[in-house]
């Protein structure tokens, strides 16, 4: 502790930012050359700096009185203590589909009570369950996981793969879970940042230089989480390829999956058996408030995720099991053409505004930046919310996007009218 806070108070006094990689590279390499000259394993020295390090951020975070980015979680909870008063919001910050859930679930769950089926069940879910999205996603029963959620999925596999000091790859912008459950397990965070000039796409050669001995695992995100990005086939690969040599797990979140306006590739379908898909029920059934998600990998790798859900929740609850297996057999095509409706008319509203963005390949949102006006995201966000309109700061999504906004298509195109003619209006006044 006292070592992490001098490097803290080091970092501090020479003006140093929070995070920089090219110091910490050149630490590294310092601490495993004398590592290697008093005979310490360096695995366990990287991952021992990696811990000292990561101390040292907190405490210097404390030191400059550094506050988190807002989320778009806390947006959602201003707009509706907002709401609470009594004025109207138009609800644009969050991915929570404004249709409901498929009429039948309210039948299968009653079922399920009725049938007596509301006890515990193998931590893997029920048996029924898992051959049924086994035989949808070409996996085996033994190699599905249901969890509270595609959250829970993404948390159990960090914390039941990597060890405190290990590092994770995380590319930029993305769904902030994937930092926060890393830092809560003392893994180290490398991001991966990209731009919107490169169309989102991750440069190979950065995600090369940024990976050692102590990397443990890589996120993928597509489609992506604020951008609607889809890597193309080579971009994957390559991936697969710098995973393969130095034995990194790949932690694909598709929970977007549904959503897509492209060709979109499953890392499943390269067989690597490192690899680890969350998928979720929350966007393709707007069934968010039942917490129901699964994960797809080796059978090793989820009898590893098992045990942890078993230490802290034993299962999901079963009778929400049923509803999701009755889910799967109803057409959600509706849901993925409204969505995409809603898409387009924000493609053309913001068209018109001094905005920049990338059309979205995939998903559910539009990560613009505002070009012109000398306001960052936070501002902009709060002008919104005194306006009636809620959307999520593009730096909830990396530090580097304070330019930026996130727009959920989760509403009726006449309410996303109504919220880009209140966005316009604004961004006209603050010229």
């Amino acid at each position: 502790m006292e070592l992490a806070q001098k490097i803290g108070e080091i970092k501090t006094k020479l003006g140093m930012d929070v995070t920089d990689d090219r110091v910490e590279s050149g630490i590294r390499k310092s601490v495993l050359g004398l590592a290697h000259q008093i005979g310490l394993d360096p695995s366990y020295s990287s991952r021992l700096l990696n811990l000292l390090l990561i101390e040292s951020v907190g405490l210097q975070r404390k030191q400059k009185t550094i506050e988190q980015p807002s989320s778009h979680l806390d947006i959602l909870m201003r707009a509706r203590q907002i709401e609470a008063t009594g004025r109207q919001m138009i609800h644009l910050e969050i991915g929570e589909p404004d249709f409901g859930p498929p009429p039948s679930i309210k039948d299968a769950f009653v079922n399920a009570i009725n049938s007596g089926c509301y006890h515990y069940t193998d931590v893997r879910g029920i048996e029924r369950l898992r051959e049924k999205l086994a035989l949808i996603h070409g996996f085996t029963k033994e190699t599905v996981i249901v969890t509270p959620g595609g959250r829970f999925g993404v948390y159990a596999s960090i914390a039941s793969l990597l060890k405190p000091g290990e590092e994770i790859l995380v590319i930029e912008p993305s769904w902030p879970a994937y930092a926060d459950c890393a830092a809560l397990n003392s893994v180290k965070i490398k991001t991966i940042k990209t731009s919107l000039e490169n169309q989102w796409s991750p440069d190979i050669d950065e995600i090369t230089d940024a990976t050692n001995d102590s990397t443990k695992m890589i996120v993928l995100n597509y489609p992506n989480n604020p951008t609607g990005k889809i890597l193309s086939t080579s971009t994957i690969e390559k991936i697969l390829s710098l995973a393969k040599d130095y034995g990194l797990y790949i932690l694909s979140d598709e929970v977007y999956s549904k959503y897509c306006n492209k060709k979109f590739q499953s890392i499943s379908e390269y067989h690597y058996d490192r690899s680890i898909v969350i998928e979720s029920f929350s966007k393709t059934y707007a069934m968010t408030g039942f917490r129901l998600g699964y994960v797809l990998s080796s059978e090793v790798i989820v009898k590893k995720i098992a045990k942890l859900q078993a230490f802290a929740m034993t299962s999901v609850a079963e009778p929400l099991q049923y509803c999701a297996l009755n889910a799967l057999e109803t057409d959600y095509a509706t849901n993925i053409e409204e969505t995409r409706i809603r898409l387009r008319t924000l493609v053309e509203r913001l068209k018109r505004m001094d905005v920049s963005f990338a059309v979205p390949d995939g998903g559910m949102y539009l990560y613009p930046r505002i070009n012109t006006i000398p306001l960052d995201d936070i501002t902009i966000v709060n002008l919104l919310l005194e306006r009636g309109v809620a959307v999520a700061p593009g730096s909830a999504f990396g530090s580097s996007y304070g330019k930026f906004i996130r727009i959920s298509a989760t509403q009726p195109t006449e309410q996303i009218a109504k919220a880009m003619d209140v966005l316009d209006n604004c961004l006209s006044m603050n010229r």
